[in-house]
């Protein structure tokens, strides 16, 4: 029996005095069942709290699920079936405390639509995932096992690969002295080939998703023929709302490859190993040409170690974000782990944020536009005696590439524990003479002409986050009715006074469609910010608690309390989408949010 508590962790509202004798309650009684390869939530609701609230789990949760006291909610994509018994305990902080136990039982069951995979074959695989294409969708199940492919496995629209074990441990943090390793809780369903040049999965629909499987290929660091291996482990290609979640990907000469694809997540991989000599790589982030199109991708908690190069990007329209990861190179790696190749042209964008990067070279950046904030960067990635984040000539298998434009770059609040520097651009010898490497480069709140050009004409948003009234750290779950602070960097290459206006939207997502709940547009009126939004858009701004801060030469910090309505019925995170523009009439690359906020009445 496992036993688990959550402390300090759910705040709750006063919703009676003590005296008025309302005990202390946890609802519904009975909790709605879950399908395997079906996404589960179920918010749970206590009555009669004071104060902050401990909450202890005793039991065992279906594999895939969680709990989370600040819903507090209990959520996941299950993979388990069965029923399973465990119990919740609330304790308040009211004198006496007041305590209440509520005994749950939770059943999983398969859906109609979920087919077993029936084999440990491609064929099988494929049978299944026609049989879901039929419906309109479905989960394809894969019993713990080792299934050889041969051919190429699609996955159509609305369909579900769901694996029969569960990868824990991806991306610990409890001591970065040690290394935990990724380990696999029970036998993984495991899908492999002998064929290096074959691409085992190839997502053709939107809403696929692959979950709890190890994808492997036959490729190591010895291997020599440049010009065969093509092999891949899932392809996303001209989809949306793509999934990995919870798998490992392992010597393949592309573990995952996005091409053009409009929007696809990454989350608690463990993407290793994909390095041969001269190739290989963990996450490819690119449209139908080196040039043309581009793919968007959040990268995020997943664990990257062992690959020639762990994320690489190219074409104009790529945007990608890597949040939460961590990189470290047991082997002897020495080219980058995140890397913007020049053919991607001064649109493709990316932000690198709370990351932790040991041992490797962190980034190697030849052209785009992007965000460096909270990083860490340990003490060993001294072993390379290179910038940690660097820019370099525009030059790909030694040819240049005229159109690289590596341009407006925020670095702030990174942590070097390192003895390299944290960031280095050198002039280059262009054909018509010296050329900068980067343009626009913003180290916290102060352009740096060392090295650079500080003349690039576009404005810049660096961060935009929500926070406790007071406080600077960014938090990703708030409460309907309480205030938060809302904080924006916003930057100008000709300094701050040539910034005119700041807009701030909140939106979600309906059937991919886009739809903005709230927002803030502020204008500079004289030596004042004016709010020019006009009515539609929400009350969210507090009256007189606007203050802008300049923040360093080039930088502006705006704070504005803002606090969402009771009530509100949303299903899915808010992100924070946010522009600016300076007094010229230039626009910003649109600064979309990689996280998105929860929010919970």
């Amino acid at each position: 029996m496992r036993k688990a508590i959550y402390g300090i962790t759910g705040i709750f509202t006063l919703l009676c005095l003590i005296s008025c004798g309302e005990p202390l309650q946890i609802q519904p009684d009975t909790l709605k069942k879950g399908y395997i390869g079906k996404n589960y939530s179920m918010i749970l609701d206590l009555t009669g709290s004071t104060g902050k609230v401990t909450w202890t789990l005793e039991g065992d949760l279906p594999s895939g699920l969680e709990f989370d006291p600040f819903g507090p909610e209990i959520h996941g994509l299950p993979n388990q079936e069965g029923e399973f018994d465990f119990s919740l305990t609330a304790t308040d902080s009211a004198l006496p405390p007041q305590t209440t136990t509520k005994n749950y039982t939770l059943a999983i069951e398969k859906s109609d639509d979920t087919f077993v995979v029936n084999g440990f074959t491609d064929d099988a695989i494929q049978d299944a995932c026609n049989q879901a294409e039929a419906l309109g969708g479905g989960v394809v199940y894969l019993p713990s096992g080792t299934y050889q492919f041969n051919e190429t496995v699609t996955v159509e629209d609305n369909i579900t690969v769901l694996g029969a074990a569960m990868l824990r441990n991806v991306v610990d943090r409890k001591d970065h002295h040690r290394i935990y390793h990724p380990y696999w809780d029970g036998l993984p369903s495991e899908c492999t080939s002998s064929d290096k040049n074959l691409e085992l999965f190839r997502a053709n629909g939107d809403n696929a998703t692959f979950a709890y499987l190890r994808i492997s290929g036959i490729l190591d660091h010895e291997t020599t023929e440049i010009n065969e291996k093509q092999g891949k482990g899932i392809v996303f290609q001209m989809m949306k709302n793509g999934r990995a979640y919870r798998c490992e990907i392992r010597k393949l000469t592309y573990g995952i490859r996005l091409v053009n694809a409009e929007s696809a997540t990454i989350e608690q991989c463990y993407i290793r190993d994909h390095t041969t000599k001269g190739y290989g790589y963990g996450i490819c982030v690119l449209g139908d040409g080196m040039s043309s199109g581009g793919s968007t991708a959040v990268i995020r908690e997943s664990e990257f170690t062992g690959s020639r190069c762990n994320i690489a990007s190219n074409s104009p329209e790529t945007k990608f974000a890597v949040i939460g990861c961590r990189f470290r190179d047991d082997a002897d790696i020495t080219r980058s782990s995140i890397d913007a190749h020049p053919q991607g042209g001064g649109d493709l964008q990316y932000i690198v944020m709370d990351n932790i990067f040991e041992n490797t070279i962190p980034t190697t950046l030849r052209t785009g536009t992007g965000v460096f904030v909270r990083n860490t960067f340990r003490e060993s990635c001294s072993n390379f005696d290179v910038p940690l984040v660097r820019g370099r000539i525009p030059e790909h298998n030694h040819k240049f590439v005229p159109q690289a434009d590596l341009n407006n770059l925020y670095i702030s609040d990174n942590r070097n524990e390192s003895h390299n520097s944290l960031f280095g651009f050198v002039p280059y010898d262009f054909p018509t003479g010296t050329r900068e490497v980067a343009r626009g480069v913003f180290q916290r709140g102060w352009g740096l002409n060392t090295n650079t050009t500080s003349n690039t004409v576009r404005p810049m948003v660096g961060e935009v986050y929500l926070a406790k009234v007071g406080e600077n750290s960014p938090v990703r779950k708030i409460r309907t009715g309480e205030t938060y602070e809302l904080h924006a960097y916003v930057m100008d290459p000709q300094g701050w006074r040539n910034l005119r206006e700041v807009e701030i939207r909140f939106s979600h997502f309906d059937a991919g469609v886009r739809i903005t709940r709230y927002g803030r547009v502020y204008e500079k009126n004289g030596n004042r910010w004016v709010n020019i939004t006009g009515r539609g858009l929400g009350q969210l701004v507090a009256p007189r608690t606007r203050k802008v801060y300049r923040s360093g030469s080039h930088r502006l910090h705006f704070r504005i309390q803002i606090r969402f309505p009771e009530g509100m019925d949303i299903q899915t995170s808010l992100k924070m989408v946010a522009n600016t523009r300076d007094h010229s009439g230039n626009d910003s690359v649109e600064w979309a949010d990689p996280y998105g906020v929860l929010i919970r009445n």
